[in-house]
């Protein structure tokens, strides 16, 4: 069985200090969405695009996104959930 393909791009969210990149992906066979990580950039910080790829490349290499992270069939669900479970393991961490 051939190993499945996906197509990668990012999502750009603006915020009141910072710019959220979300990482993501969607199953070429299956057409589900599925958001890999989320780099948060502030203005005259350095961005760390290279860092930011490297990043991508190692969590796509070490597992593919479908055994990583749940798929989703609307781009707009899988960041929001990523958001939800995002927000939850900082609440975790600050209490």
């Amino acid at each position: 069985m051939k190993n499945p393909l996906y197509k990668q791009f990012d999502i750009w969210r603006r915020a009141k200090d910072e710019v959220y990149c979300y990482r993501c992906f969607q199953g070429l066979d299956s057409g589900l969405y599925y958001v890999q990580s989320c780099d948060i950039l502030r203005p005259g910080k350095p961005t760390g695009q290279a860092e930011m790829n490297e990043h991508l490349v190692e969590l796509f290499c070490e597992e593919d996104p479908a055994g990583r992270i749940e798929g989703f069939s609307s781009l707009q669900e899988a960041i929001e959930q990523f958001d939800a479970e995002f927000d939850e393991a900082d609440e975790l961490s600050n209490s």
